[in-house]
């Protein structure tokens, strides 16, 4: 695997590719084969405040600010589909037909849903218990380590679910 890095970065500085190519190189030395997915130039990106915490201290907890990311290789198209699938999908101010599958996707946020692992389940728990006995959010997240506002919130959300469901 390190020989295969090596390689890669050496292909990309040979090729004067983008440090955003290393990823595609890579795979196709590892696997042989490269698909259209592999390499996105633009795209979006969520981040939340924790993440941008160094660059803008003055952004509120629980925010999230949407970009778009672009390099040098993207094209005006790919960035007007990017921005097109943010307002469809993310700032829904363009109408979607009622059997688009990604706006249930997109809605649910499957690839952000945390594992019903027993820990988390107890985790889980004892934020949901403590938010119905009057506890904030803000004060849950600023008692725990390594976890964002908005994924206490997500957690006690699918708890609740959970229960339901029960």
């Amino acid at each position: 695997m390190a020989a295969a890095l090596v390689f890669a970065e050496v292909l990309q500085k040979k090729h004067k590719k983008h440090r955003l190519y290393l990823p595609v190189i890579l795979a196709s030395i590892l696997n042989g084969r490269v698909q259209s997915d592999d390499f996105l130039a633009t795209q979006m990106l969520i981040l939340d405040s924790k993440t941008v915490k160094e660059l803008r201290d003055e952004m509120d907890e629980g925010n999230e600010v949407a970009t778009i990311q672009v390099n040098k290789e993207s094209s005006p198209s790919e960035v007007m589909e990017t921005f097109n699938f943010m307002r469809k999908y993310y700032f829904k101010t363009i109408a979607v037909a009622n059997d688009d599958k990604l706006v249930a996707v997109f809605n649910d946020e499957p690839y952000r849903k945390l594992p019903d692992t027993v820990s988390n389940l107890q985790r889980d728990r004892k934020w949901y218990r403590q938010h119905m006995n009057g506890v904030s959010y803000k004060a849950i997240y600023k008692l725990e380590k390594n976890v964002t506002e908005g994924a206490i919130i997500r957690a006690i959300k699918q708890y609740r679910d959970f229960l339901k469901g029960v």
